[in-house]
């Protein structure tokens, strides 16, 4: 079927739910105030654009997969 994924390679509606429900606008802003970084140098380490943190901070985007992963790791540092 030209057009679809094989299963294996599509989001199941479970894990697609859970990747949103992760991570939301506030606890990024919060993660990045703990740092105690702007968003330039955030948006640095997750290797984006500073528009790109400012979108994910202000709900007008959601973080991808890996940036979440990104996110994780950043988080990490500050204990949480």
């Amino acid at each position: 079927m030209e057009g679809y994924l094989p299963y294996n390679k599509c989001l199941t509606f479970q894990t697609f739910r859970s990747i949103l429900s992760s991570m939301n606008a506030e606890e990024i802003k919060s993660i990045r105030k703990k740092l105690g970084i702007t968003q330039e140098e955030m948006a640095r380490r997750l290797k984006c654009t500073g528009r790109t943190v400012s979108r994910l901070e202000n709900q007008e985007s959601r973080p991808t997969k890996v940036m979440i992963k990104r996110i994780n790791r950043q988080k990490a540092k500050i204990g949480v």
